[in-house]
């Protein structure tokens, strides 16, 4: 269902309904919108995990009422789920202070990546560092706007790409669209070869967004080898330490002055985009995640 507010539960429902009839060991719901269904889960005796990215009622795309069903969501999950794990410090701290229940951290990951030489991105008039980049789902809360202002007022040669799509938010796309000028590129949804030849390709990857978990496409970027500018959320500085550049969050016109220092700083861009991949190497990798998967499914 392309619905902003029934699509998730309907399909968590679903899907839920028919695993519980299979032949699983433990199911695994992600994300608050797919969380309440593992009360149905362990009314039929399977083992449960559910991992919550963010604290989603805080979204800027949510009415009060929608706000309520998250949390009751989350306390549901809190309450009858095996085994709660969060990708962030910051959730795990809120969890274990508002609910008293601790919650098992497993960051989400990235890979070091193999960068690609552009090709398929020239068709957008795009080449080796001259446009900024933006990945993501175009929804209220993710900043996209504040992108757009600080870039427009910014004098300066390279373009800005914005690569995402949105099922459920028409009017927010249009909105950005515009509001943006010529030199500000909408790709629709990229994947595979051209998804990998933009993160090779970006002179800077930002992500302004107001409410993060561990942002999956920040951690993409930096194991690209990216140079990554970011709001200054407690979730993407927990994710970036010092190997990322911060602006105060929904302020373009700091999001501006950013842009520009970085504009001026090769050594910054390079520094920093090297600094990000190290700490991907250090903290992120798939590979060791993926062993603490394995280990929580099998204790669960």
């Amino acid at each position: 269902m392309r619905n902003k507010y029934l699509g998730t539960p309907v399909y968590a429902m679903l899907a839920t309904f028919k695993a519980v009839f299979g032949k699983y060991d433990v199911i695994h719901f992600q994300g608050l919108g797919s969380a309440f269904c593992c009360v149905v889960a362990r009314f039929f005796g399977k083992r449960t995990v559910v991992t919550i990215h963010a604290l989603d009622w805080e979204g800027k795309k949510w009415g009060p009422f929608s706000r309520t069903i998250l949390k009751l969501t989350a306390w549901a999950a809190l309450k009858f789920a095996d085994q709660i794990t969060v990708v962030s410090q910051v959730v795990r701290d809120h969890f274990r202070i508002r609910y008293h229940r601790d919650a098992l951290y497993i960051p989400n990951g990235a890979v070091i990546a193999t960068l690609r030489e552009p090709a398929l991105i020239k068709v957008f008039g795009l080449d080796e560092g001259n446009f900024i980049l933006f990945l993501g789902r175009l929804t209220p809360g993710k900043g996209c706007e504040y992108l757009i202002r600080a870039f427009s007022r910014l004098k300066t040669d390279l373009k800005l790409v914005i690569a995402g799509d949105a099922i459920t938010e028409g009017d927010y796309a249009a909105s950005l669209k515009a509001m943006a000028g010529d030199d500000v590129i909408f790709t629709g949804f990229v994947d595979g070869e051209i998804k990998e030849e933009l993160y090779s390709n970006a002179r800077i990857f930002v992500q302004p967004s107001e409410l993060e978990g561990a942002s999956g496409v920040v951690l993409e970027a930096m194991g690209f080898g990216r140079c990554v500018l970011a709001s200054d959320i407690p979730q993407n500085i927990e994710v970036l330490g010092d190997a990322g550049c911060y602006f105060k969050n929904g302020d373009p016109v700091d999001l501006e002055r950013a842009l520009k220092a970085l504009f001026n700083d090769d050594a910054a861009i390079k520094m920093k985009g090297s600094a990000a991949r190290g700490r991907v190497e250090k903290f992120y990798l798939w590979d060791e995640i993926a062993s603490i998967w394995d280990e929580t499914y099998a204790h669960v």
